[in-house]
């Protein structure tokens, strides 16, 4: 069984590879450079979760 941890991150630079983004820029970095775009991501994944829901 693998940590979840381990599986996140493998993840992430598969996102980070098709994106076209260095390995070294973290979610958390991203977040730090740009709130504002975290924050609109964050309304779009829930309002997506609404959709799906309701």
């Amino acid at each position: 069984m693998t940590n979840p941890l381990t599986t996140i991150n493998r993840v992430m630079s598969r996102v980070k590879r098709t994106l076209g983004l260095p390995d070294s820029i973290s979610v958390l970095g991203l977040i730090r450079m740009c709130p504002i775009l975290a924050l609109l991501s964050l309304l779009i994944l829930v309002a997506l979760g609404v959709m799906v829901l309701g």
